[in-house]
């Protein structure tokens, strides 16, 4: 079975390419791979199939492309029968005039082709860096994947081709993107034994990390900065000890510092008659009944008072008898 993104060329075929100019690029009788997206990196054109515009782009015939946009005879944005417009054509041949003439016009750059390929993957595919750095510039999006879900790093790396690669790092391409294959351009270089590659990604992950924390730090320095501590004691002394001298005289009808203890505690003392004296579940906060319960009790009684204090007479008479 094979893997969608399929490495390396075909049975019968030669290698992939990794340099413009080679079989793959530029035959006009060889067939574009179907499920290989590093089989072939060019496109396969027959001139005949192409309308003037895209003929004049994939030659790099700059006046003959300037004069058919003047004319009005051809859409800047055409597309053949395989989705490609003048700009990929001029990218995937190294056609870097053609390419800014067609940008300077206003062109669209992100366009997908039928393999949902960018004309700015093409030209990192193809190894045209020229083509490539002026997309980039006008702000191409490298992180575009095509139908395999590869990016420009993707195939960069395939290519080992360290100064595209940088390239594409500088306007901030996704090194953490996957392809179908789950692969990131780093396991693609591990993967397909891409030492060099493999080393430079390392190096550049590392200094990714370095970056990252480095931001991380600066932020959290600005937020000490800017975050003083407050200590509710030094912040306001006066208005808090005025605070609580009013909670304080509010709860118990007395002043704050006649009331023993820590001033938290003192603002869930109950007021009562007699505090030293626990209260019954009888009682039910009803002062009246404490009043009453305040007599001397000369026998026993229905109230838990009562009872406590005739004990004792009552076991004194046993002993007597």
């Amino acid at each position: 079975m094979r893997r969608s993104s399929g490495f390396g060329g075909q049975k019968g075929q030669g290698p992939s390419c990794s340099f413009t100019g080679c079989w793959c690029c530029r035959g006009d009788d060889v067939a574009e791979s179907d499920d290989s997206p590093f089989a072939q990196c060019g496109y396969n054109i027959q001139e005949k199939h192409l309308g003037k515009l895209h003929r004049a782009a994939s030659r790099g015939e700059v006046s003959k492309v300037e004069c058919i946009l003047s004319s009005g005879s051809a859409d800047l944005d055409e597309r053949d029968k395989k989705k490609r417009t003048a700009l990929h054509l001029a990218c995937a041949n190294g056609h870097p005039e053609v390419v800014a003439l067609l940008v300077d016009r206003g062109c669209q750059l992100d366009v997908f082709d039928n393999k949902n390929r960018t004309a700015l993957l093409k030209a990192v595919q193809c190894q045209e860096e020229e083509c490539a750095t002026i997309l980039l510039e006008h702000g191409a999006d490298p992180d575009l994947p095509d139908v395999y879900g590869n990016t420009t790093l993707h195939y960069a790396i395939y290519n080992e081709d360290i100064p595209m690669t940088k390239k594409l790092l500088l306007h901030h391409a996704n090194i953490e993107s996957a392809n179908k294959d789950e692969l990131t351009p780093f396991l693609l270089a591990v993967h397909e034994q891409k030492q060099q590659m493999e080393d430079f990604l390392r190096k550049q992950k590392e200094n990714l990390t370095a970056v990252k924390l480095e931001s991380i730090h600066q932020v959290m320095s600005e937020y000490k900065e800017n975050e003083t501590p407050r200590n509710p004691q030094n912040s306001n002394p006066e208005g808090t000890s005025n605070k609580m001298a009013c909670l304080g005289e509010g709860a118990a009808g007395a002043k704050v510092d006649e009331i023993p203890g820590n001033p938290v505690k003192r603002l869930f003392n109950k007021p009562s008659i007699d505090d030293s004296r626990p209260m019954s579940a009888n009682e039910d906060f009803d002062f009246d009944t404490e009043e009453k319960a305040t007599e001397p009790a000369n026998g026993k009684r229905q109230n838990g008072m009562g009872i406590i204090e005739s004990a004792p007479q009552e076991h004194t008479n046993n002993e007597n008898i």
